[in-house]
């Protein structure tokens, strides 16, 4: 019963990967991400391919350039989970480097 279940989620994985990418440049960091997952798959590292997986949905349904480097720059640096952990939890929208903003009060003012 489970392994029908199964089957169909890898069936829609794979599909998933074999969409035209977006670029060239999200095209090669789908492609590590593969690689680094059938790594991980090997080694029955099932909390990894499941960051991995993440990983691959976020570059699938598009990025901003400095968040698919520094992905690229992660899987590169030989695929620290802790590092991949921290880019998951980045915002899609937000560049980790780049400096956050937020407001943390606000003032009023009546004039007297």
């Amino acid at each position: 019963m489970w392994s029908a279940a199964l089957q169909a989620v890898v069936r829609q994985r794979l599909a998933a990967a074999d969409r035209p990418a977006l670029d060239h440049a999200t095209r090669l960091l789908s492609r590590a991400i593969l690689r680094s997952a059938r790594r991980a798959a090997r080694r029955r590292d099932t909390a990894l391919l499941t960051q991995l997986d993440a990983a691959l949905t976020r570059v699938r349904s598009g990025l901003p350039a400095g968040l698919e480097r520094l992905l690229a720059d992660i899987i590169r640096g030989g695929l620290d989970p802790a590092a991949l952990s921290r880019w998951l939890t980045t915002p899609p929208n937000h560049d980790a480097r780049a400096p956050a903003v937020r407001m943390a009060a606000a003032l009023i003012g009546v004039p007297g």
